[in-house]
């Protein structure tokens, strides 16, 4: 039997949830405010035999103007436990990892910035619905340092861990001990880092329908001041990114994309301001930011139609006068 089923509204407008403010109605929507809500309401979309989707943030998605069926679940459900001290491995570990840094000639730079470390850690659990930079915070006034370079990153644990995030070359997974997941049976899962299938921009979630609930995170117990001044420059640089938006449109180009284009540079921002041109273009209310090539940003009046009208065009563009498939970061959801 569902417990503590919070209120389900129809044909709430998406909008105003999102970074990019477009996007259409859901044909059902509730917030969960803890984790029991967040499982009724899964729940009872899977007995209903309706579809879930598990709105965070709301950065990094393009909702349809159309909207979504099913479930809406506004993610809310905050809160984190500090564990015992651990002797911290996750440098040891990342370094056996095959980092894919074909990012770094991007947006910013971040050689002189640099994550507080020791070898002296704790774990931490935290639901899915926190919001990272509260959790930034709140982990560096437990003198609790490692999430300083996702300072800026304005989406929630759960985002975070479904798209394994980057904050400059630090992955959110180097970070990832477990999460803890709900499947359609109404079981609670604990799923190992090694299983999760982390990649960039990429995870085992993005191909099974699982609900995040929280995940295990095992961080350092470093420099403070370092840690806060990491944070603090990491936010002033990130000032070029522009409101309205939804992130970094495209992923940076490989080196092999490089090579075959003919260019000096991964940015993808630098394709698009430089080589096509399009610094400033517009499409209805959306248009490729001034401030940066690789954001699209939106005024009032702005549709995802027009949004992912000037995705498709850049992409064009960059495969006709490059060779080059750019592969755009921001997930589409809904009918398109």
């Amino acid at each position: 039997m569902i417990k503590h089923l919070p209120q389900i509204d129809k044909n709430v407008s998406l909008a105003s949830f999102t970074s990019l403010k477009v996007g259409g109605l859901a044909e059902n929507f509730a917030v969960a405010k803890n984790q029991d809500e967040l499982v009724a309401l899964y729940l009872w979309a899977k007995q209903k035999e309706i579809s879930v989707f598990v709105l965070g943030g709301g950065t990094n998605v393009l909702i349809s103007d159309d909207g979504i069926r099913g479930l809406v679940i506004k993610n809310e459900a905050r809160g984190f436990v500090v564990g015992d001290k651990i002797n911290s491995q996750t440098v040891t570990k990342r370094k056996k990892r095959n980092q894919q840094t074909h990012w770094r000639k991007g947006l910013l730079n971040w050689d002189d910035l640099s994550i507080s470390q020791s070898t002296e850690g704790v774990a931490i659990e935290v639901q899915s619905g926190h919001r990272l930079p509260l959790l930034l915070s709140q982990t560096l006034q437990n003198k609790i340092t490692g999430l300083e370079l996702f300072a800026g990153i304005p989406g929630t644990v759960g985002g975070a861990v479904w798209n394994n995030i980057h904050g400059a070359d630090w992955f959110i997974g180097d970070f990832l001990e477990s999460v803890k997941i709900l499947n359609a049976e109404g079981s609670i899962i604990n799923i190992p880092r090694e299983q999760l299938e982390l990649e960039y921009n990429d995870s085992f979630f993005h191909r099974n329908n699982y609900l995040i609930l929280s995940a295990k995170l095992n961080l350092f117990l470093g420099d403070i001041k370092t840690a806060q001044m990491t944070a603090s420059e990491w936010i002033k640089r990130k000032i070029v990114q522009p409101k309205n938006s939804a992130g970094s449109t495209f992923s940076n180009l490989t080196e092999e994309q490089k090579q075959t284009a003919g260019l000096d540079n991964l940015s993808a921002g630098f394709v698009i301001d430089k080589i096509l041109n399009l610094r400033g273009y517009t499409v209805g209310g959306a248009k490729v930011s001034e401030s940066h090539a690789n954001f699209i940003e939106t005024k009032e009046g702005a549709t995802a139609k027009d949004v992912l009208t000037i995705i498709n065009y850049i992409k064009k563009l960059a495969q006709e006068r490059l060779g080059v498939d750019l592969k755009e970061e921001i997930v589409l959801v809904g009918e398109f």
